[in-house]
């Protein structure tokens, strides 16, 4: 199957919008994952437009600017009257190191539970501060992936820029044993990834942030997929480094009383599709997509082109109007089972 992109920018109507092409990888769980792709296009799923482009060093979107935006979610959910007191006193800044970043988190972490153990504090919240609980958590990650960006950019040369398309209360597939087979640590630049699809950290995300702050059961593999995904853009992964960051994650693991070779853990990432340059694209090179992606951070269109049938959705609004379109989609009662 093969999957368009349309992108083009939010700001700039002079600038021509740029396709990107996937194809989807054969094996089993590569095609449950396009099946329930085409569901969210075919039932017009709420696309999380400014959660979409992370780690892109040279957009016009910098840290304060997600800071602030951090910090307006945070006002949403102080300024709503809770049954029992909840006050978020921590603030963003547009410097802020990961014990900064992993104490802002925690509130989310609180106040959504586990997807199938849910907070009640997010069952007894109204639409809006819902939507503010879920985006606190979205600017927190696009800040994590921005500074790494520059961190990695300045000492390295490249930065490992992502394409995440992550869909509102979707529905989740059960992970059978067999999927787990695909999961890897190793990325390759183009390769489309599952999301990862359900609340709290994966044991990779709590290791590489340091986070002795998040519960314990806040912290999983993978259980279930949907037809989200993740576009990964940045280097491939130094088998070196990838040696060495195996060892240690594995010796973490064991401190936490977790076998690193249990399957169902899914460390890494399953590989579903990967990224075809068409034929203008061919020359590019990761800084070119990255720049060219980076200034077009609306998303305009997805389509699927199967052997007999396509599927196809445009996204009329911008990624700044995202909450308050999340809001009404969720005030529709959509949901998709």
């Amino acid at each position: 199957m093969k999957i368009s992109i349309l992108l083009g920018s939010k700001d700039d109507l002079n600038l021509a919008p740029l396709e990107l092409w996937l194809e989807t990888e054969k094996h089993g769980l590569a095609k449950k994952w396009a099946k329930g792709l085409i569901k969210l296009v075919k039932k017009n799923v709420f696309l999380e437009k400014h959660y979409t482009h992370m780690g892109f060093p040279l957009s016009d979107r910098n840290l304060k600017a997600i800071s602030e935006d951090i910090n307006a979610q945070v006002d949403v959910i102080n300024s709503h009257q809770w049954k029992e007191p909840y006050y978020i006193k921590e603030r963003a800044k547009e410097h802020m190191d990961q014990d900064d970043l992993n104490a802002l988190h925690h509130h989310f972490e609180i106040m959504t539970g586990l997807t199938w153990e849910p907070s009640p504090w997010f069952e007894n919240a109204d639409q809006k501060t819902r939507v503010a609980i879920l985006f606190l958590n979205h600017y927190i990650h696009e800040y994590e992936y921005k500074y790494r960006a520059y961190e990695q950019l300045e000492k390295w040369g490249k930065a490992p820029s992502s394409l995440n398309f992550a869909f509102s209360a979707c529905p989740h597939y059960d992970l059978k044993d067999k999927d787990c087979e695909h999961f890897t640590m190793e990325r390759k630049f183009g390769d489309v990834y599952l999301h990862y699809s359900q609340l709290g950290k994966t044991f990779e995300e709590a290791y590489a942030d340091n986070d002795d702050i998040v519960n314990d059961k806040n912290i999983n593999g993978h259980r279930y997929f949907t037809g989200e995904f993740d576009l990964y853009l940045g280097p491939d992964t130094d088998l070196n480094y990838l040696k060495s960051h195996r060892k240690n994650l594995y010796r973490w693991l064991e401190s936490k009383g977790v076998s690193p070779h249990d399957p169902r853990l899914c460390l890494g990432e399953a590989k579903v599709a990967k990224l075809i340059p068409s034929s203008s694209q061919q020359d590019w090179d990761l800084h070119r997509f990255q720049k060219e992606i980076g200034m077009r951070e609306n998303v305009l269109s997805i389509s699927l082109r199967g052997r007999f049938r396509q599927w196809s959705r445009q996204y009329d609004y911008l990624p700044q109007d995202s909450a308050k379109n999340m809001v009404k989609y969720f005030n529709s009662g959509l949901r998709v089972k």
